[in-house]
């Protein structure tokens, strides 16, 4: 038996001596143990459906808990079933589960389970996108600066940037750059300077702002891809690198031809 089959075997004992115990810091033991088993099923062993099962198993087992560990554990339940079948390309049952995460869990005061339901959101609202549904998935942005725009937990904030630049690129995608330019504001006007710099997301906002006023035919601010570089470089990955360059030769290019015609 190997390690992953050992580790189920031990998850599936605990349930089995624990899950039907009524006190609740042993059933907030017994739903990390499925949530463990379901993630070790998903993630070591490939073995999706069987994951999926664990899932529905753990809402169906805990769902109507109050204990507020055990809530938090049902929403990461629903939120990484909704990940492993949107990696599976079945996309409508993925946004199904997102809503039931947002309709079970939405209203919760909890900063965790809230933070899960920022992740649903983002993640409906992408996959929306990939269904080619681009006004519902702007709609799936909005609702989640809606809830929780204001909030102040940091991580929760980062699903509000997330939204607001994946709003911003589906408006552009649309042809409403205006709108989209409107949206990469917004992120820059939640979000401090500083803030800017810790947080890959809203630094990705600045240049996509920069290709909205490319794409309107205006100038982007004088040395901002030199800025962006020097400052947050190092925070993104190597595709936000190389979009980081592009948008810096659509710059320089921008810019020449503006030269060309006031010449």
């Amino acid at each position: 038996m190997g390690r992953s089959e050992e580790a189920i075997a031990a998850y599936d004992e605990v349930l089995e001596r624990f899950h039907e115990d009524a006190t609740a810091a042993i059933r907030s033991v017994a739903a990390t143990a499925l949530l463990n088993k379901a993630n070790s099923l998903h993630g070591r062993m490939g073995k999706t459906e069987a994951a999926i099962a664990v899932y529905d198993e753990m809402v169906a087992l805990f769902g109507d808990e109050l204990e507020p560990s055990i809530r938090e554990l049902v929403s990461k339940a629903l939120v990484n079933k909704g990940i492993t079948l949107g990696r599976q390309e079945e996309f409508e049952e993925a946004t199904a589960v997102y809503d039931e995460a947002v309709l079970r869990f939405g209203e919760d005061s909890e900063p965790a389970i809230r933070e899960e339901v920022g992740q649903a959101l983002v993640n409906k609202g992408n996959t929306l996108s990939w269904l080619g549904k681009p006004e519902e998935a702007i709609a799936a942005y909005d609702e989640l600066v809606a809830r929780f725009g204001d909030h102040p937990e940091p991580d929760i904030l980062e699903h509000v940037a997330s939204a607001l630049v994946n709003k911003g690129m589906r408006l552009g995608e649309l042809g409403l750059n205006e709108e989209a330019l409107a949206a990469f504001d917004e992120i820059l006007a939640r979000f401090p300077f500083e803030q800017v710099a810790a947080r890959p997301r809203p630094a990705i906002a600045v240049l996509q702002r920069g290709i909205q006023l490319n794409h309107l035919h205006r100038s982007p601010e004088s040395g901002l891809t030199r800025l962006l570089w020097h400052r947050y470089g190092a925070a993104f990955d190597s595709s936000g690198r190389k979009r980081l360059w592009s948008f810096s030769g659509w710059r320089s290019q921008f810019e020449t031809q503006a030269s060309g015609r006031s010449s």
